[in-house]
């Protein structure tokens, strides 16, 4: 889709230029393109755009409808909907995600993928619980799984010290399943 938006809009701009010329600045463009989404992406600053959006739940809260009326879109209308989403994740989700995930090679990642559940006084309800994926050893970032929000990704460094260092790795998947469970329920 880029590639020929690109290239339209190089040979508008250039048309008088000789060809080689403006292949080589549609090239330089699409590269240039190419980088900044993949250092979007590495960085998790990369916004898609329109999404189908998942979760436990969706509802939709509230639609309004707009109308247009220019010279183009004659009584055209665009509708927005407000939208109620639980990206929670249950433990059997959680599990297989975890089994899937520790299929994959980790070797050399600073963050090992497992089971974190946090035991410090302060959480006196219940004791949170994180699921931690690693997403390999030359990536910035991890994911993790949390019961009541779903997947997020965060840099490696706050994985570290906001969920890793404070928990404890628990490998008792009967464990893991009462506490992710008992924090799903709230």
């Amino acid at each position: 889709m880029w590639q020929s938006f690109l290239t339209g809009a190089s040979a508008c701009l250039c048309t008088s230029a000789p060809l080689h010329r403006q292949s080589m600045l549609t090239n330089h463009l699409i590269k240039c393109l190419d980088k900044r989404v993949r250092d979007a992406k590495s960085a998790g600053d990369f916004d898609i755009g329109i999404q189908t959006l998942t979760g436990n739940n969706v509802s939709v809260k509230k639609t309004r409808a707009f109308n247009f009326r220019g010279s183009e879109a004659k009584d055209e209308s665009v509708l927005v909907h407000s939208v109620v989403i639980d990206r929670g994740m249950s433990s059997d989700a959680a599990l297989k995600v975890y089994g899937e995930a520790i299929q994959a090679d980790q070797r050399g990642s600073k963050i090992q993928t497992g089971f974190y559940i946090d035991g410090r006084a302060l959480f006196k309800q219940c004791k949170p619980v994180y699921l931690v994926l690693s997403l390999g050893r030359t990536s910035p970032n991890a994911v993790v799984v949390r019961p009541n929000d779903g997947r997020t990704c965060f840099n490696i460094d706050h994985v570290m010290s906001r969920f890793v260092q404070p928990s404890l790795r628990c490998d008792d998947m009967a464990k893991v399943r009462k506490t992710w469970d008992a924090e799903f329920a709230l």
